[in-house]
């Protein structure tokens, strides 16, 4: 029984820690496409240096205005 418990805690455990690290990656996106844009680089160009696609980094970029 304390087996079956310790899998479940794991389980959740591992989902949250999964969730939390995509939060910090969007978070860092959106902060790298913040800025690009501040600098004045076009949502091709960001597209581009970053590899994320051009409607990823638009989704990002409405995010940011």
């Amino acid at each position: 029984m304390s087996a079956n418990i310790d899998r479940l805690f794991q389980e959740e455990f591992e989902k949250r820690e999964k969730i939390g690290i995509e939060k910090g990656i969007e978070k860092g996106q959106w902060t790298l496409v913040k800025n690009m844009l501040s600098h004045g680089l076009t949502v091709e160009e960001i597209s581009l240096y970053t590899g994320l696609s051009i409607d990823e980094v638009r989704r990002i970029a409405g995010k940011a205005e």
